[in-house]
């Protein structure tokens, strides 16, 4: 059992290692109106696993287990773009993708953080604020 957990690792690791290139990163050119564009991404994996063994110790009645083996994992790959490189005859940028939720949540924050310290500088005059 262990023998063919470490060759599935080895084998997902030789994976990987072909897999993990710049062609993944950065896409394929594009040309138009004079320029050249190219993609860029950002790309994360991300995996775990683990296993264990039954000792046969159990503390209560039970049925009797045979010394069971267990093992798991699993992964992911995310691939996320994040902007182009923008070639021309006078000039090279790098054009980042834009994140609005995340601007939006700054703004949605920033507004709460700024209601919270009016509110507690605020002294109210009506009798309802407390």
């Amino acid at each position: 059992m262990v023998m063919d957990v470490q060759n599935f690792l080895k084998s997902i690791a030789e994976s990987l290692q072909d897999s993990a290139s710049v062609k993944k990163v950065y896409g394929d050119p594009i040309e138009a109106h004079g320029k050249t564009i190219i993609p860029v991404a950002k790309i994360g994996y991300g995996f775990g696993g683990g296993g264990g063994t039954n000792p046969n110790k159990a503390t209560e009645v039970q049925e009797p287990s045979s010394g069971g083996e267990g093992s798991g994992g699993g992964g992911c790959l995310g691939v996320k773009p994040v902007g182009v490189i923008e070639v021309t005859d006078k000039y090279t940028r790098f054009v980042p993708v834009m994140e609005y939720a995340h601007l939006l949540m700054a703004g949605v924050s920033g507004f709460f953080i700024a209601m919270m310290m009016h509110k507690r500088h605020h002294k109210c005059k009506c009798g309802h604020c407390k």
